[in-house]
């Protein structure tokens, strides 16, 4: 399969399944008292998938660019970049739409009034919207504090993460200079060998001049 069309396959996925998570999100409530139940979808579910979306549409974008840059090396025409073009364009409209609707959810307000329903056509495989219920301060406390620890959770595991990079500089860093300690010490046995070694042929040679008459006068005893 044309690896456009996967990743465009993709993108139309995540659309369906941010709208539906959307449309899940305005129904649950908060009279029964489970806001915070495991279950119940949080607003920051819903900013991980725009934020998957986002990244999905750059790659398109990317693509065909490069595509409209080199049609020959990818064997596409002027119709099938055009479609490709058209694709994408519909893609980030559609991203753009899903943010405006959904910013008073990912920036940690309330449903209710926040949550309008989005205007314009019906977006990929999309589900009825229901009325939301209505504003409530003490829920938006708690989604703001909801919002701030999981914030608070991904920062730490970052901070996590580039410790255990500066570590692993630091080994690779170490190792990096002991090798070149070790190639520093082989030059330099390699460079007394061969001292040696031009040492050696030289007085090889110096013997042999001495004695070359007598090496002859040997060879010539063996020889009869």
């Amino acid at each position: 399969m044309d690896p456009f069309n996967q990743v465009y396959s993709d993108a139309v996925e995540q659309i369906q399944q941010l709208d539906i998570t959307i449309a899940q999100y305005r129904n649950q409530g908060f009279a029964s008292g489970t806001e915070h139940d495991s279950d119940n979808i949080k607003p920051a579910d819903i900013a991980n998938l725009m934020d998957e979306l986002g990244l999905t549409v750059d790659d398109l974008l990317q693509s065909v660019e490069v595509a409209r840059n080199q049609p020959e090396v990818y064997g596409l025409d002027k119709e099938q970049l055009r479609d490709r073009s058209n694709k994408v364009s519909e893609l980030t409209k559609r991203l753009k739409h899903l943010q405006e609707s959904t910013q008073g959810i990912t920036m940690g307000r309330g449903v209710g009034a926040n949550l309008a329903k989005p205007s314009g056509p019906p977006p990929f495989g999309a589900i009825a919207d229901e009325p939301g219920v209505s504003e409530n301060p003490y829920a938006n406390d708690l989604l703001q504090q909801d919002i701030m620890q999981e914030q608070d959770q991904a920062l730490d595991g970052v901070y996590q993460s580039v410790n255990v990079l500066r570590e692993q500089a630091n080994v690779m860093s170490r190792e990096l200079e002991d090798q070149s300690y070790m190639l520093d010490d082989l030059d330099t046995h390699v460079d007394r060998s061969q001292d040696k070694l031009r040492r050696g042929i030289k007085r090889i040679e110096t013997v042999y001049r001495k004695n070359e008459d007598t090496f002859k006068g040997c060879l010539l005893i063996l020889v009869l």
